[in-house]
């Protein structure tokens, strides 16, 4: 495990983190879902660890696995019910919006999001492949959610 190639790694991880999910539209999503903040603070930590934190496997696990617990709770509580979490579900009563664009933002959000989701998923993948680490899944894989 050369801390050099865990490097780029956990930058594009850290990018796609906090790009996509370290956002307070996305944390009011979060109140549904069995996420704590202290989990959501270790997932900080460890992204903008240095590269002495690196240098400990126990810390790179313990970061895996934590990265692994929060895209799994995002799977099985949010996606499912992304739409109607977002209020553009079609199934669910129409909120009245002040403006066009908010639905619009909202429904884009719900459109993205299991992308978003998946790409951070690869990538922590592909981190704990490069690290040669073991971490049990959290659960089986699960069907993959389509938004139409």
């Amino acid at each position: 495990m050369n801390n050099c190639d865990l490097l780029p790694l956990l930058r594009d991880i850290k990018e796609q983190y906090y790009n996509h999910f370290d956002q307070s539209w996305f944390h009011m999503l979060l109140e549904n879902c069995p996420v704590s903040s202290q989990l959501v603070r270790d997932i900080k930590i460890f992204l903008d660890s240095g590269r002495d934190d690196l240098s400990r496997k126990s810390n790179v696990i313990y970061g895996i696995s934590n990265l692994e617990t929060f895209v799994r709770a995002v799977e099985t509580h949010l996606m499912p019910h992304i739409k109607e979490l977002l209020g553009v579900s079609g199934l669910a009563p129409t909120r009245s919006y002040g403006h066009r664009d908010e639905f619009v933002h909202r429904r884009l959000l719900a459109e993205v999001l299991p992308y978003n989701l998946t790409m951070l998923k690869v990538m922590v993948n592909d981190l704990k492949e490069a690290t040669d680490t073991t971490t049990p899944p959290v659960l089986p894989e699960l069907p993959v959610y389509r938004t139409a």
